[in-house]
């Protein structure tokens, strides 16, 4: 996994996945466009990090992929169109 390069020793291991009955390369594109605006606690923590957007007058950042990387969000890494890795 991607997340072993960056974090080769950590304390607290999570690893999670879902089975979805499509293709990857069909499937990916639409991840990376995924709008996350409609999960409440991401709702909740983009808008906590939106407040000094807001206090200097500045455009608030949408909750896609895309929107997260011009708030500074890295994508570290891509796997085969299987795996992509997300930090700041």
């Amino acid at each position: 996994m991607l997340i072993d390069d960056y974090l080769s020793d950590y304390q607290v291991s999570y690893r999670h996945s879902i089975v979805i009955d499509a293709p990857a390369e069909r499937v990916f594109p639409i991840v990376q466009k995924f709008d996350l605006s409609n999960a409440a606690l991401l709702r909740f923590l983009f808008w906590i990090r939106s407040i000094p957007a807001k206090l200097k007058g500045q455009d608030l950042l949408g909750a896609t992929l895309a929107d997260l990387q011009k708030g500074g969000l890295l994508v570290l890494g891509t796997d085969s169109q299987h795996e992509f890795l997300l930090g700041f």
